[in-house]
């Protein structure tokens, strides 16, 4: 397993999850 690609991966997950965040915020959602 490379060093390099677990890095990448995690980056990329916090990425998505902060985009994914951000789209929740700017839509009206009622919990």
């Amino acid at each position: 397993m490379r060093f390099e690609m677990a890095v990448f991966a995690q980056c990329f997950l916090k990425f998505l999850r902060l985009l994914h965040c951000s789209e929740e915020k700017k839509l009206p959602v009622k919990r």
